[in-house]
Parts: C-alpha cells; sequence; structure tokens
C-alpha cells in the first residue's frame, strides 16, 4: 500500500469509493486460495486510492460472517464515514493527528504524548434523519450496452446520490435518417434533473427505510405509511421484498413475467418514446403515432430492437397485489367486503375496488411528467430492473396554487427550465429489485428506466389521503386529458367515494384505534356533494346530469355527504330535505335539480374552508363519540 499520511489514510471519501464497489455483491471481497495479500489489495483497490490498513482488514474479514452480518456491518461503517463527511475535514484532520499521535506513543517516538480520549471527535450524527444506508455503486451503463440492450452510442452518465453513491447508466439514442438523435430532448431534460442528487435517507418529503428499519409489526408500518401519505411525502421501502431485493437488475428473463399470469399473446397498448417526444415538442397527434395496439410477444421481441424505445404503462393484474400486509391500506378494499345495507351495495358492485397492474419497460425509457388518474393512492413493487424516479413537490400551501402548479409541470414536460422554480422541489429516488414505494394522490413524477425492467402496482384509496384526492380531482377537471397518463370513469370514482362514505361505520367498527381527520371527510363531502366540480369541464353537462341521475345510490349519497359535512364542520349551512318523489314522478327531475343546486352551494362552502388550511394539513382530529353519531345519521337518512 502506499505510504501516505495518517490524514490521507483516513480520509472518508476514499474509503467510500472502496466500498462502492462491492456494496451489491460481498463475495467477490474476498481473498482467493490463489492470492496473496498484496495481490489480493491490489485487485480490490485497483486505482491504488490511499486508505487506512484497517479498511483492509475490515474487507479481509467478511468471509466470517453471513450476508445479513455483513450488511450491518457494512451499514454501520458506512453511516460511520458519513458522520466524519458530516463534521468537516477539519476534524477529520484533527482525528487524524490524533491517530497519528497514538501510533507514535506505542512506538516510543521521542516528543509523542499518549493521546487523550476528546469526545468531539466522535461521529456526529445525521441532522435530516434516523434512517440512513449503505453506498452503492451501479454500472447500469455496462451492463446494457453488453446485453445489446440499446446502442453504443448511447451517451453514458452517472447520477450520484446525496450520500456518495453513484448510478451509471445510458441516455436514450434514437437517430433518424440523418444521424440525429430524435429523443435527445429527453436527455437534456435528464441531465437537468441529475444536477440535484437522488435520495439515499429520509427528508422533508421521502420516508426512506433500509430493511432493519422497517418495523416488525404490520400496524406499525401501516401507520408510518398513512401518516407519511397524508402529509404529502413519500414511502420508499428498501429490499422490501427478500424474494427480489438480492435480485441483478439485469440480464432481462422473460420468466418473470410468465410467472406472474401474464400471457405473451395478450394484447396490450404499447407507448412510444420517439413519438410522445415529438407529441410534447408540438407535432399534432395526428402526426405521430403515441400508442398503438400489439401483443407481449411483438413487445418483449422489441427488446434490443435499437430503433424503438417503447413501454407498457398498464398490464391488467386486477385481483392481485404485491403483498397481503400491504393491501390491508385499501380502505375501499375493507369497506366493499363489509357492506351490510345491500341497497347502498349497489355502489360497491360499480365500483373497482381494488386496482392492481403492472409495468413492462423497454431500456431508455422517459415517462414524462405526468400525475396517476383518479386521485388514489399508489404503490409498486420493482421485480426486475431498475428505476429512477422523480418527484416535482409543490412548495407552496394553498390549494388553488397547487392546481396551477400540477398543470405547468405537466404541460412544461422536457423543459429544463420548468425545474428552475422556487415553487418547485425536485427530489428523485432509485427503485432496485425487492423496493416498494407509495405515492400520494396528485404526486406530479416522472420516471426513467434504464435497463429492461418489470414493476407491479396497486392503486388503492384511503380515508388518510381524501383531502389530497380532492386536489387531484380538481386539476382532472381542468386538464385531465393533459396531467394523467390514462383516463378512469368519473362516475366509476363517484361510486367509488360513495363506497367510501357509506363504510365509514366499517372502518370504524373493525378499526377502533383509527383516527379519522376533519379536512379527508370534508373533501370526501364536497367530492360528493358537486360531482360536476370534478369531471371533465369540457363535456355537456346534460350527458353528466342522465349518468349520475342514473346512478341507484347518487341522492342516498348527497344526503349523506351533507350530514358528513355538517357534523364535521356545524357553521355550514344546512341542506334542504332531500326529493321523496318516486323516479317516475314528473316533479322528481326538478326536485332533484333543486336539491343539487343546495348541495352544490354546501359543497362551495366546504371548498373555500379547506381552501383556508394547508395543502397536507389533516385539520383535528374528530372526537369519537361525536363522529359515532354523524356516523349513525348518515345510517338513517
Amino acid at each position: 500500500m502506499n505510504q501516505v499520511s495518517a490524514s490521507h489514510r483516513l480520509d472518508p471519501k476514499l474509503t467510500i469509493q472502496i466500498y462502492q464497489r462491492y456494496a451489491t455483491n460481498p463475495a467477490d471481497i474476498l481473498q482467493q486460495p490463489n492470492e496473496d495479500e498484496p495481490t489480493w489489495r491490489s485487485r480490490i483497490n485497483p486505482d491504488s486510492y490511499p486508505v487506512a490498513s484497517q479498511t483492509y482488514k475490515f474487507l479481509q474479514s467478511m468471509g466470517k460472517y453471513s450476508e445479513s452480518e455483513w450488511r450491518k456491518k457494512f451499514h454501520h461503517n458506512i453511516r460511520t464515514l458519513n458522520s466524519k463527511i458530516q463534521a468537516g475535514p477539519e476534524k477529520v484532520r484533527e482525528k487524524a493527528k490524533a491517530y497519528q499521535n497514538k501510533h507514535r506513543a506505542k512506538a516510543g517516538t521521542p516528543g509523542a504524548s499518549a493521546p487523550t480520549r476528546d469526545n468531539s471527535l466522535a461521529p456526529q450524527p445525521l441532522n435530516t434523519s434516523v434512517f440512513n444506508t449503505s453506498v452503492f455503486c451501479l454500472h447500469l451503463d455496462k451492463d446494457v450496452l453488453a446485453g445489446g440492450f440499446m446502442p453504443a452510442e448511447s451517451e453514458s452518465v452517472c447520477w450520484r446520490g446525496d450520500q456518495g453513491s453513484e448510478l451509471h447508466f445510458c441516455l436514450p439514442y434514437l437517430p433518424n435518417a440523418v444521424g440525429i438523435n430524435d429523443v435527445e430532448p429527453a436527455n437534456e431534460y435528464l441531465k437537468a434533473l441529475m444536477k440535484t442528487p437522488f435520495i439515499e435517507r429520509s427528508n422533508d418529503h421521502v420516508v426512506r427505510m433500509e430493511p432493519h428499519e422497517i418495523p416488525s409489526s404490520a400496524v406499525d408500518l401501516l401507520d408510518i405509511i398513512g401518516n407519511a401519505l397524508a402529509k404529502n411525502q413519500v414511502v420508499h421501502l428498501v429490499g422490501f421484498d427478500q424474494r427480489f431485493s438480492q435480485a441483478s437488475s439485469i440480464p432481462w428473463s422473460n420468466a418473470i413475467i410468465q410467472a406472474r399470469g401474464v400471457s405473451e399473446h395478450r394484447h396490450i397498448t404499447i407507448h412510444s418514446l420517439r413519438d410522445n417526444i415529438k407529441y410534447h415538442q408540438g407535432t399534432p397527434s395526428s402526426e405521430c403515432m403515441r400508442t398503438y395496439q400489439s401483443t407481449v410477444t411483438a413487445f418483449l421481441e422489441g427488446m434490443k430492437d435499437h430503433s424503438r424505445i417503447e413501454a407498457v404503462l398498464s398490464v391488467n393484474m386486477q385481483g392481485l397485489t404485491f403483498n397481503d400486509v400491504l393491501s390491508d391500506m385499501n380502505d375501499l378494499m375493507l369497506v366493499s367486503r363489509n357492506m351490510e345495507d345491500q341497497h347502498r351495495e349497489s355502489a360497491v358492485k360499480m365500483a373497482v375496488v381494488h386496482l392492481a397492474w403492472a409495468l413492462l419497460h423497454q431500456a431508455g425509457y422517459l415517462t414524462l411528467n405526468h400525475k396517476d388518474a383518479g386521485g388514489d393512492v399508489s404503490g409498486t413493487l420493482l421485480e426486475q430492473g431498475c428505476k429512477i424516479w422523480t418527484f416535482y413537490f409543490r412548495t407552496h400551501n394553498h390549494r388553488s396554487q397547487h392546481v396551477t402548479e400540477t398543470i405547468r409541470l405537466c404541460n412544461e414536460a422536457l423543459k429544463p427550465a420548468t425545474l428552475d422554480n422556487d415553487n418547485i422541489k425536485v427530489v428523485t429516488i432509485v427503485l432496485l429489485p425487492g423496493d416498494v414505494h407509495f405515492q400520494p394522490p396528485g404526486m406530479v413524477h416522472s420516471v426513467y428506466t434504464p435497463v429492461p425492467s418489470f414493476m407491479r402496482g396497486t392503486s388503492l384509496w384511503s380515508y388518510d389521503t381524501l383531502h389530497l384526492t380532492e386536489i387531484s380531482r380538481r386539476v382532472e377537471s381542468l386538464r385531465g386529458n393533459l396531467v394523467t397518463n390514462q383516463d378512469f370513469s368519473d362516475v366509476t370514482l363517484y361510486n367509488q367515494l360513495a363506497a367510501m362514505l357509506f363504510g365509514l361505520s366499517i372502518k370504524r367498527n373493525l378499526c377502533p384505534q383509527y383516527r379519522f381527520f376533519q379536512s379527508p371527510l370534508l373533501a370526501l363531502s364536497a367530492m360528493l356533494l358537486n360531482p360536476y366540480a370534478y369531471t371533465n369541464q369540457t363535456l355537456n353537462r346534460q350527458a353528466w346530469e342522465t349518468k349520475f341521475h342514473e346512478l341507484p345510490v347518487y341522492v342516498e349519497a348527497l344526503r349523506g355527504a351533507s350530514v358528513l359535512a355538517r357534523g364535521v364542520l356545524p357553521h355550514l349551512p344546512e341542506a334542504p330535505p332531500a326529493p321523496t318523489y318516486t323516479l317516475n314522478h314528473p316533479q322528481y327531475k326538478l326536485a332533484l335539480r333543486r336539491y343539487e343546486s343546495s348541495s352544490q352551494k354546501l359543497a362551495t362552502s366546504i371548498r373555500r374552508h379547506l381552501d383556508s388550511v394547508g395543502v397536507a394539513e389533516r385539520g383535528v382530529q374528530i372526537e369519537c363519540s361525536h363522529l359515532d353519531e354523524v356516523i349513525q345519521d348518515i345510517r338513517t337518512a
């Protein structure tokens, strides 16, 4: 090893460079039988970084431990090194000097005194979070090129994390007839995003947990996830599913699709990156085929076709979920299984109670800025590949500004200048096989897929996040075709919300410890009392009236939402009695429209109240006995 000063030997950044090489495959660290120590040191440190001798001892001792024990020790060392970096170079030099004096004293060096213990030199705790991570270095660029998934002309780049990790990957490359890269705007946008390091520890916007930090209690885990989502935070569970956490990001295997029951003959909708880029640059939709119908077989055959980069954004997996514990977050599923009133069951029967899907991407696909349609919570499990997931948090706290900024973010996708805005906080996470993530309703995001990937996901409804659902539905009513990646039926969504209203008593009885808050319940009332405010404003009002008036539970949902709103916020105006005419009575339609008008006025008052509180504020907790009285009034209304 190079003879260098102690201060250099203890430089934590240089030591991290050694760890980065072997974070994903610790077995490669071990000294082989045919290697002497100098040869082994040269192999694991080919750049001859000046590092401490104890670093080599630590790496050499790994053969004595199981992989789980090794990773635990590895995480501890990384936290210590990151703490040294956090403390700054001055303390590192002081520590190095103490280290040098200690060994001089042991050797009997003249003039050297035994070092005294200095607690100020101990590793300093990280201030931002109790959650920390290991450092890794993934060279997906070499792997994806070696696998033939992208052309050799693809540009290799490195995205760094906020704790020193590195992710090397290729940018998309689709040359046209004259050799110009048709998807260069995507590359420029990705380079702009790369200026901000990806997140490797929790902060104000992301709750990130390593495997050893995830609670063993399902109740505790769901409580953490629910509270984070209610505060408009993203949740990232690293290596949550051990079946996939040890899987390599590549090479790609079709077997994983077959194992999930996806037939290769299934018809699917394929999205084209080249045509989506053209569309966002102003090319008329008639001149670019953004989507086309094909089969899973044809899509898989195109994995190594360098003339196209494509993705399937929705492979229907209805009825399946990626984890039974996490599926318990779906309040709509809970209430639908236990709906007591046969009449109100019609709302459940007309609602999609559990939407499960899969994402299938070729290497190099960039999913542009969008929010998920419908206003529910989205959760994913990555089974194969890698995802670079970027979120765009709106930092202002007013709901109308939130709506405006959401539309602008989606409208100006691919424009790096959009990111230079004080109202936006760009946050990126890296998802690897076995990772699970949840994002709150209405979260604008973009996703880059550097290697062929298969991901399963679920869309679910939660009483915790209905105040965010209301904002998401406002956005869709204005520009639904622009901000979402697919459309859902507004009538189906209304039935889902009605089922949530009728299921309040079920949730209360089955989960007595659950806490209800003011803003989510008011948001639920507002969306039910005036459904027209949350539908596509470009469509004919009379057509919408016909759709809603035909719903068996429509009048009952209006009446129940009115009771809920006044029970939560007593100063709201009281709605007149619901129409009592039969459906075929000549006065029924007139009476219903009058009742709708009063309900819409009540919804307007609720929206004013919601606009007076912060976007992610749930308001006060509703006292249990009072809530039970309100629920009883809804049942008898």
